[in-house]
């Protein structure tokens, strides 16, 4: 009996460990069923995300609804965006001066042109004037007459013109001579087409006299910075028949020393020859013929030499005629006359002159 016993405790223990295999084999069952549904899950959002893909893709691809390129050119700007904006085209805008100030902020000019079978969302290149490079007149009084001439043909330089001097008359006034006094049209008067001005300039004082200075035994190069700075008009001759010298100096002025002369009237002077001039070096006298002008204008003469800074050899208010000054300078230099800050002529020295 206790034999029996035994076994049947054996036969106990033995149910246990099959109703272990068996929970282990459904959770087994559990687990790949699982794995199974994640994997089809996985799969379809996988398809999702590629279906959508291809959509986009495709609808890129092809593109919006096709569209005619509009005309605009001539419209106002806030009339031209919203052309554009129906046929829903976006603008890139440039700007630009133009010769006719009542283009101001309208098209006038576009790309692609008009007519042109585009995509809708494409870009279109507006270009809209910003009117004219003078909208009104200036204030010009109180300026230089040179000055405002050379300001008005920088400013047209480019574009085409829309004021010009019409007419300077000159009366006398206690302001520098060549001073503007009063101007026709007034200034703010709107631009709209080529607009003529008038001045009215200062002739200065009634003509006043100057007292002659003595420069006999001068340098002409010192001669010639006191007369500019003075705006007193010179005359300069080489007297090739006097002692030639080391050093180029007056010994020869008229009118005479101490005499009372009129302003405009020049002085003339007269320098000896040089007895030699250094190796590289050319002496001479630059000379030139100007109309005789109503009032002074600016006279300058300029040195030029390759790969250095121009320099200005004298600046003065010239009545006119003959002008002549004396130069020594290196070979190759280039001197250059300059009225109402605009080139009258140059000259190029060498060995020759």
């Amino acid at each position: 009996m206790a034999k029996a016993s035994f076994f049947n405790n054996g036969g106990n223990k033995k149910a246990p460990d099959d109703s272990l295999l068996h929970k282990e084999h459904n959770e087994t069952a559990q687990e790949q069923d699982f794995f199974k549904k994640a994997v089809y899950i996985i799969l379809i959002l996988f398809g999702v995300m590629l279906f959508t893909f291809a959509v986009t893709f495709f609808a890129s691809v092809r593109g919006g609804e096709k569209t005619l390129i509009p005309n605009v050119v001539g419209e106002q700007v806030t009339d031209a965006l919203i052309t554009l904006q129906e046929r829903e085209l976006y603008p890139k805008v440039l700007v630009k001066f133009t010769d006719d100030p009542k283009e101001k902020n309208t098209i006038i000019a576009q790309s692609p042109k008009p007519g042109t079978s585009v995509k809708a969302g494409r870009r279109v290149i507006l270009t809209i004037s910003k009117g004219a490079v003078v909208e009104n007149v200036g204030n010009y009084v109180g300026s230089e007459l040179d000055e405002v001439r050379a300001n008005l043909q920088t400013l047209f330089a480019t574009y085409k013109p829309l004021l010009q001097i019409a007419e300077v008359i000159y009366q006398h006034s206690d302001e520098p001579v060549g001073t503007i006094l009063a101007q026709e049209p007034a200034p703010g008067t709107e631009v709209t087409e080529l607009t003529d001005l008038t001045f009215i300039v200062s002739r200065g004082m009634d003509e006043g006299m100057y007292k002659v200075e003595n420069f006999n035994g001068m340098g002409y190069d010192e001669v010639v910075q006191i007369l500019s700075e003075q705006n007193i008009p010179f005359i300069f001759d080489i007297d090739s028949g006097a002692p030639a010298q080391r050093e180029a100096v007056v010994f020869k002025q008229n009118p005479p020393i101490g005499d009372y002369v009129e302003l405009g009237v020049p002085i003339e002077l007269t320098i000896n020859g040089l007895s030699k001039v250094p190796r590289g070096m050319v002496f001479g006298l630059f000379e030139y013929q100007l109309p005789v002008y109503m009032i002074p204008v600016t006279v300058q003469l300029e040195r030029q030499v390759e790969g250095q800074e121009p320099e200005i050899i004298f600046t003065t208010k010239y009545p006119g005629g003959r002008i002549s000054v004396p130069y020594m300078e290196e070979e190759g230099t280039t001197l250059v006359l300059y009225v109402s800050y605009k080139e009258k002529t140059r000259i190029l020295l060498d060995s020759q002159e």
